[in-house]
């Protein structure tokens, strides 16, 4: 009897164990997953809002291989650019075809991404936002102003002053003193 119960015994034993083990490796890989997910760092950290076409420079904190995409809140109305909207480059030789940009494009280097982000529909606010790439993702915040709203000079956007008079970029608001 005794030679019975050791089979039964290891078979309980393996079967006690080996989810306990399978476990605890799901785990191991959650945390892994948690570990790589980085950040980025735009440039300019501040949007304007109503703008077809605007050029970020988006850099990984690390490099999980190229940019396979862009994720934004459906309420913040930000996406990446048409690239119809995306402006040319002039050509160095007259006569060839334009090029067409494309809207995510490999910066200078491995973790620095060329992104060309659409304002038009976007709403003022702070939003996360997340770069999808070919090994995770990366996630930033985003800021949209409406016009007038960036880097306040006392100006708005139309060169008046904030009451509503004519600025031409002199102190004295240009007169002949």
């Amino acid at each position: 009897m005794r030679s019975n119960m050791k089979p039964i015994l290891l078979a309980a034993l393996f079967v006690g164990l080996v989810p306990g083990a399978v476990l605890a490796q799901e785990q191991d890989e959650v945390e892994v997953e948690e570990i790589t997910a980085c950040t980025v760092e735009v440039d300019p950290a501040e949007l304007p809002a109503g703008e077809a076409a605007i050029h970020v420079l988006a850099t990984l904190s690390e490099n999980l291989g190229p940019l396979t995409g862009f994720e934004a809140p459906e309420e913040s109305g930000i996406v990446i650019a048409d690239p119809a909207d995306i402006p040319r480059a002039e050509m160095a030789n007259e006569g060839e075809e334009e090029v067409a940009p494309l809207p995510i494009e490999l910066g200078a280097e491995a973790n620095v991404f060329t992104v060309w982000l659409s304002t038009e529909e976007a709403v003022a606010g702070a939003f996360d936002v997340r770069f999808t790439t070919a090994e995770g993702y990366c996630d930033a915040r985003i800021n949209v102003v409406t016009a007038g709203e960036t880097e306040d000079d006392g100006t708005e956007d139309d060169g008046t002053e904030h009451d509503g008079t004519e600025h031409d970029g002199t102190e004295d608001g240009g007169t002949d003193n």
